[in-house]
């Protein structure tokens, strides 16, 4: 008879069965392959482990070629569905760059203006205005502020 580990190793009843009339490895191993490998429709997949030890060895055959390919593709859908979704920051940030698109006028207003009309910090106008400029919506000029300096001042064009 079979030891209650080899027994284990073999799965179900059925398989049990055939190692108890075979009496033969092939059928553990043949059983411990099917278990392992054939998921979801695919023989003998390989795994990351597998495909990093075999890049370090040098070994780059036809298996390891169509895995790198699988995984480009994965990654390629997975980056695709994240530049689709917004995050939640530009969810909460949405009606702020509308407000803040809805004070700019033609004349330039720095930051802390449109900070304090908008009743955010300047370092947050500051940013979505510089987002603002980057879509095209508003412009940038530098503006002479008294006992300042120069500063950027945003506008519509």
């Amino acid at each position: 008879m079979t030891s209650p580990t080899t027994a284990r190793s073999i799965g179900n009843k059925n398989n049990l069965k055939k190692f108890l009339t075979n009496n033969t490895i092939h059928v553990i191993i043949l059983n411990v392959i099917k278990r392992n490998h054939l998921k979801k429709g695919k023989v003998l997949t390989m795994t990351n482990r597998e495909f990093f030890e075999a890049i370090v060895n040098g070994t780059i055959n036809d298996e390891i070629k169509a895995h790198a390919h699988e995984a480009i593709e994965k990654l390629d859908a997975r980056n695709a569905r994240r530049a689709n979704t917004p995050s939640k920051t530009a969810i909460a940030n949405a009606p702020i760059i509308e407000a803040i698109k809805a004070i700019l006028t033609t004349e330039p207003q720095t930051a802390g203006m449109v900070a304090e009309k908008v009743e955010i910090s300047v370092q947050k106008a500051s940013a979505l205005l510089r987002q603002i400029v980057a879509n095209g919506d508003a412009f940038v000029t530098e503006v002479k502020v008294p006992k300042k300096g120069k500063q950027k001042g945003y506008y519509l064009g």
